[in-house]
């Protein structure tokens, strides 16, 4: 049988070969509706019991999920300027491309609410109004709904009262690169000199990782004294000679070793004679860095004198890169 369709094959190999060529076009016309795109949640094990129940229950959680965070830098948010701006960026989020409205959550939807208790029974009604307060009146109010919705105090708004919380959720469908530009647009307008605007979560770190990235970079001392703020600075990565990379001075991280440094640091915590201090891209000390991280992060390392990439760096020449211990100067303060 096999023999005998090889022979007709053969003996009619032209038409064959036409009709080959006529089906390879019939599928080659549904190219340009070909998408390829990075659909996330077939990307989690489907046979994960917790897996199995986000897929039973989609309205329940999202891994699409961002948050956007608009801090008042000086005083609280209880200002018309402030409420207005996350009134605005709200509104602005729910028109988002491939966005899921049912998600959007602020302090000024109607999800989060207030109770009330009146002669009825408990009335439910929303933190905000139609618009954003503005009167003295009107923010006295608004404050006084926030204090009794224990989730917009618990979830929603710091506990210091200078900041606030946007959240939304995007559908599968969602392209990547539309969704953060439009969100890193808005993020971008809304900043001013009252207010910082943060944004963080899986789609917007999908994109950010491809636009933009920090790396961190053992130098030589000479060097580090001329770096300047705004400066661009290009790299050169010994083992890819072929790769460079360019970027500006996001800030400066310092180890540095000293005798009887690190005594009153408990042992779970205590890097050896380690100290660690974050500076700014101004070269002043960055206060807002939590440096238990960074003695948790080196903990790991205990056998390796707390350093990672500790055998790089025995055999780095002193010309491409110096073990900080080496270069040692006044202990930071």
């Amino acid at each position: 049988m096999n023999f005998r369709l090889a022979k007709w094959i053969m003996d009619h190999r032209v038409s064959v070969g036409i009709l080959f060529i006529i089906v390879t076009m019939g599928f080659m016309v549904g190219i340009p509706h070909v998408q390829i795109r990075t659909i996330f949640k077939d990307l989690l094990p489907h046979d994960d019991p917790f897996v199995q129940v986000y897929y039973d229950h989609p309205n329940f959680g999202n891994p699409l999920l961002i948050s956007v965070m608009v801090k008042r830098k000086v005083g609280d948010i209880y200002n018309h300027e402030t409420l207005n701006k996350v009134w605005q960026m709200t509104r602005d989020l729910d028109l988002a491309p491939h966005v899921n409205h049912d998600t959007l959550i602020s302090i000024s939807t109607e999800k989060l609410r207030y109770a009330e208790a009146t002669k009825d029974g408990v009335d439910l009604q929303a933190l905000m109004d139609n618009h954003a307060p503005k009167s003295p009146e009107e923010l006295a109010e608004f404050r006084s709904r926030v204090q009794r919705s224990p989730n917009a105090r618990s979830f929603y708004i710091s506990p210091d009262e200078t900041a606030t919380l946007i959240t939304v959720a995007f559908l599968d469908s969602v392209d990547y690169g539309e969704s953060f530009k439009y969100v890193h647009d808005l993020v971008e307008k809304a900043q001013d000199a009252d207010h910082i605007v943060y944004v963080a979560g899986q789609p917007i770190l999908t994109l950010y990782s491809d636009d933009r990235f920090e790396m961190s970079f053992l130098v030589p001392a000479p060097t580090f004294q001329t770096l300047r703020l705004g400066q661009q600075i290009e790299v050169k990565v010994a083992d890819l000679p072929d790769l460079s990379l360019k970027g500006e001075i996001a800030g400066y991280g310092v180890m540095e070793k000293g005798s009887g440094w690190g005594a009153e640091y408990p042992p779970e915590l205590r890097n050896g004679e380690w100290e660690y201090r974050v500076f700014t891209a101004q070269k002043t000390p960055n206060t807002q860095m939590k440096l238990n991280a960074c003695f948790e992060c080196h903990k790991a390392q205990a056998s390796h004198d707390f350093i990672h990439a500790y055998e790089k760096l025995q055999e780095a020449s002193p010309l491409r890169s110096i073990p900080l211990w080496q270069n040692r100067h006044r202990r930071p303060s």
